[in-house]
């Protein structure tokens, strides 16, 4: 009987130390250079928050919306989709690679 009531003490505890805080299919990791956008959503999205200001902002593209590389470094933004879902992403921003030696540079946007 002192096992049985044990565990039912301690189950609950057990159960929820192991449930994540971020569901993972709602977290995305995203790579991208400065100045590049990747699309994240087609709809709207708003209550944009990013940790670190200044590495990427929100993006509307004839598609939906994404993310635009504005500065070398990561930082995790969450927002809201248009349904409501609250979605994190992981973004990681690189310095353009510069084009090998007889290779033409990307036309400018």
């Amino acid at each position: 009987m002192r096992a049985s009531l044990l565990l039912l003490v301690v189950a609950p505890f057990v159960a929820t130390a192991q449930a994540p805080a971020t569901p993972q299919e709602f977290v995305l990791d995203l790579a991208l250079e400065v100045g590049q956008v990747r699309l994240v959503t087609a709809g709207p999205v708003r209550n944009v928050i990013c940790d670190q200001p200044g590495i990427v902002e929100i993006a509307s593209t004839g598609e939906g919306n994404g993310f635009r590389g504005l500065a070398p470094g990561g930082t995790s933004c969450s927002f809201t989709t248009a349904d409501g879902v609250r979605r994190t992403i992981r973004a990681v921003v690189t310095t353009p690679k510069k084009p090998q030696d007889g290779q033409a540079s990307p036309s400018p946007r």
